[in-house]
């Protein structure tokens, strides 16, 4: 009975759409920050509209794994700076 609840509540929660680009190999998402600053990730790693930012972005992916990963850091700061735009199959 446990474990039927457990699915049902996962089908009701929204799923975290930060988790879901993190666990997709060939999707790719972009955020926006207020002042414009565009911000994709894929499976290819990060890029940024604006250079200091992508070495940022790069060097924090970096310290947590030799793959492109979304760290703690980095979520952080894209749920309090920035806004999912979209998610696609490929790298835009």
């Amino acid at each position: 009975m446990k474990k039927k609840q457990a699915i049902e509540k996962r089908q009701e929660s929204p799923e975290d759409p930060i988790d879901a680009v993190a666990r997709s190999a060939e999707e790719t998402a972009t955020w926006r920050r207020s002042d414009g600053l565009l911000v994709q990730f894929s499976e290819t790693g990060w890029r940024s509209t604006d250079p200091g930012k992508n070495d940022w972005l790069v060097k924090m992916s970096k310290l947590c794994s030799a793959a492109p990963v979304i760290p703690p850091v980095i979520r952080m700061w894209l749920e309090e700076n920035c806004e999912l735009m979209g998610r696609s199959g490929g790298f835009v």
